[in-house]
């Protein structure tokens, strides 16, 4: 079954749609009182209708700031990103307010060669969401589920070298070294191999994990 399209929540479509027509209101009034060559009469309503004249610009670029945070402001946009995260319940994951890894887990297949991407918890909005960020973002594509493979192989080779009997204390430093480097944030599949070297096997610690 095909995941559903990312939910949006009604209240806040509802809210943006009546703040549309508050702008349109706001701009015909406005429009009209300079045809007129005066201002429209108050209407006793703090609404954008009567919102013309001088604080006209003030108030339209409240509603403005409203529908659509000035993206140069990155308090206002990082808050804003925040607001939308909570309280629309998104199915799609943004980096930039959560930790896709929460989400993510990898399933490696040895006979086709491929990794790819599975819900991390059995739970029901975690499964909803994984979907859909497999279905939009393509985590799952064929091409993208062998290069994972390709690092996922080399992460398997390190683990078996480190468990060979006898290994000498040198050698086990320098492969603990090496794959340090995997996890790293600036690091391609830096998600996949903290899954597997850090939460799955336990080769390397909790502290080296930092977000992608």
């Amino acid at each position: 079954m095909q995941p559903a399209r990312p939910r949006v929540d009604k209240e806040t479509e509802d809210e943006k749609i009546s703040l549309l027509r508050e702008v349109r209101a706001a701009l015909h009034t406005r429009k009209a009182s300079r045809v007129a060559g005066k201002s429209a009469p108050p209407t006793g309503r703090a609404t954008s209708r009567n919102l013309i004249g001088a604080t006209a610009p003030a108030a339209l670029a409240t509603l403005a700031g409203k529908l659509g945070p000035d993206p140069t402001n990155a308090a206002i946009a990082a808050a804003h990103g925040k607001k939308l995260a909570t309280t629309e319940k998104p199915d799609l994951t943004d980096p930039a307010n959560e930790d896709p890894e929460a989400l993510l887990a990898y399933q490696a297949d040895d006979d086709d060669f491929q990794v790819t991407v599975i819900p991390r918890t059995a739970t029901a909005a975690v499964k909803r969401r994984v979907a859909a960020c497999i279905q939009y973002y393509g985590l799952n594509r064929e091409e993208l589920c062998e290069l994972r493979y390709d690092l996922y192989e080399t992460l398997a080779e390190a683990r078996e070298d480190l468990a060979e009997p006898g290994l000498p204390a040198a050698r086990r430093t320098k492969i603990l070294k090496r794959l340090e480097r995997f996890v790293d944030k600036k690091r391609q599949f830096a998600g996949m191999a903290r899954y597997y070297l850090i939460d799955t096997w336990k080769l390397l610690p909790a502290t080296l994990r930092t977000p992608s």
